[in-house]
């Protein structure tokens, strides 16, 4: 039988950066099978999906969930229904949790008219249903604020109507009370699934790209802005590490200026926990659209007095720097 969920460890955050601290995927598991070194015990997993969901880089593949499926739903013409196994025995997707605010707003967002039908999820598994109805909320305020069609989700999902889909009748989940949790597994995964990543950024980004410019009477939550405060060097690193491109910038003579773009940001906070001044902070996002954040003064070199772009808090520019060096 196939794995039920895989950790790319060269996308993992805590291999690639120094100061990353993500636990993101084992302190939502529900079942408790991702351990401190995030692996995974393969007998525990419930193949919920919140892992793929909350994976700020998409470093997690699971079995059954991936582009093609959703790309499936959406391309079909009809009002996309999302439905587990257990509500729909011709579902692609074992559990929904691996839908997040994001990739909600992002599916939504051209006009499709979208249902979740989370009516069963309380009883069958209360961490999804929390999850989902925070996401679903989430998602319909970044969609009433951009004057969008809202997502429908819990007893208005009861009259919605099920696209057709071409599966394997086979990888359903048993809906018989009392199954194990193995015995789930092996009936939903012994048709061979394949372990493809959700790629949900792309999705994200492809259909949010639009002018959105204008300011929200709030801040959305489950998107992101960046807030950097006086304290700031310009030393531009948070441009050079951010994980999704999030973050430019742009020097001038003495000046600068970050920019901030909400719909390409994760919220990882890689930039935050790096910053060498602590002058980081990611909140709820109050602009969807690309957003100047600062301009930040250039420091002057203390030996020179030209302004430079610091590295770390050298207070000594790079020209500097290597002179002093030549001449030891």
């Amino acid at each position: 039988m196939a794995e039920a969920i895989y950790f790319d460890r060269d996308k993992c955050l805590n291999g690639r950066y120094k100061e990353a601290r993500c636990q993101q995927c084992r302190d939502l598991c529900p079942a408790h099978c991702i351990n401190e070194a995030l692996q995974i015990e393969s007998k525990l997993c419930n193949h919920c999906g919140l892992c793929v969901a909350v994976c700020p880089v998409e470093a997690v593949a699971a079995l059954n969930y991936s582009d093609r499926e959703l790309m499936r739903l959406i391309s079909a013409g009809l009002p996309a229904v999302f439905a587990c196994q257990k509500q729909n025995k011709e579902s692609s997707w074992p559990c929904l949790g691996f839908l997040e605010s994001r990739l909600l707003v992002a599916l939504a967002y051209g006009g499709n008219k979208l249902t979740v039908d989370n009516r069963a999820c309380q009883q069958c598994n209360r961490p999804v249903h929390t999850h989902l109805i925070t996401a679903i909320n989430h998602a319909n305020q970044v969609l009433a604020f951009c004057k969008k069609g809202l997502i429908q989700s819990g007893d208005d999902a009861e009259h919605s109507v099920y696209g057709k889909k071409v599966i394997s009748r086979r990888s359903f989940f048993s809906a018989m009370l009392g199954e194990t949790v193995e015995s789930i597994r092996e009936a939903a995964f012994s048709e061979g699934g394949k372990l493809e990543r959700l790629e949900r950024k792309k999705w994200i980004t492809e259909s949010l790209s639009d002018d959105l410019q204008s300011m929200p009477p709030q801040p959305l939550k489950g998107f992101f802005s960046m807030v950097v405060h006086d304290s700031c060097r310009a030393c531009g690193l948070c441009a050079k590490i951010c994980t999704g491109k999030a973050i430019t910038i742009a020097e001038q003579t003495d000046l600068l200026t970050i920019y901030h773009e909400s719909i390409q940001c994760s919220g990882c906070k890689i930039c935050a926990a790096h910053c060498p001044v602590q002058a980081i902070e990611i909140s709820a996002a109050v602009q969807l659209g690309k957003r100047k954040v600062i301009e930040a003064n250039l420091p002057l070199c203390r030996t020179c007095g030209q302004s430079f772009q610091p590295v770390h808090n050298h207070s000594v520019c790079l020209d500097c720097m290597v002179a002093g060096r030549l001449q030891q």
